[in-house]
């Protein structure tokens, strides 16, 4: 397809011109395949992740989304769930962490809910921005984030808890990283400087 065709209009068109390798071109029609093939091209750290039912039309997943129907989406899905990517990247002692903080955030959902709805969804996506260049030691208008980090790792924590099975142990490495203000790219970088290549191998348990 041509490169500046967006999602939303390949799906919305009844049909597409694309491109094969050798020059060839032909047109092509959005099909249910297509739209699943969405959630192996996006690569945030977690995704949601979903299978749609057999019988569902690609008709059908498009107008809930036109809609803004968020039942009328779900119920085009026989399963969704979540995928946390670059986990196995973390020291192993640290790998349960991510899993552990969604859990005992989804025990919470209200709470979190509430958080989220307190400021508009611009602030979040500047807050967002200002993470990438200054991590944890990141301000946004009256927001630290290492404030909020703290606060959604209790939220988690009290989740947790409320299960009684112990999980919230699994959470620690977090606690950390925040005491620090260190996030694992200002610690991969550290341990780069001190010993290159072989030192982040070590460290991040790629060899023994």
């Amino acid at each position: 397809m041509n490169p500046k065709t967006t999602y939303k209009e390949f799906f919305l068109a009844p049909e597409s011109e694309a491109q094969y390798f050798d020059g060839t071109r032909f047109m092509v029609r959005p099909q249910k395949s297509d739209f699943w093939g969405l959630q192996q091209g996006t690569f945030p750290h977690v995704r949601v992740k979903y299978g749609i039912k057999e019988q569902v039309l690609l008709e059908s997943i498009v107008s809930a989304i036109q809609q803004r129907s968020e039942q009328s989406l779900l119920n085009c899905f026989e399963s969704v769930f979540l995928e946390f990517r670059a986990i196995s990247s973390q020291p192993q002692k640290d790998i349960s962490a991510g899993p552990a903080f969604l859990l005992g955030l989804q025990e919470g959902i209200f709470e979190g809910e509430a958080i989220v709805q307190g400021k508009p969804y611009k602030f979040w996506l500047e807050l967002y921005a200002a993470v990438q260049q200054k991590g944890l030691e990141a301000e946004h208008d009256d927001v630290r984030v290492a404030d909020l980090a703290k606060g959604l790792v209790e939220l988690a924590a009290q989740g947790l808890r409320s299960r009684g099975l112990g999980e919230e142990r699994y959470l620690e490495p977090l606690r950390q990283r925040i005491e620090r203000r260190k996030n694992p790219s200002q610690e991969l970088l550290n341990i780069w400087q001190r010993g290159g290549l072989a030192a982040l191998w070590k460290e991040r348990d790629f060899i023994v």
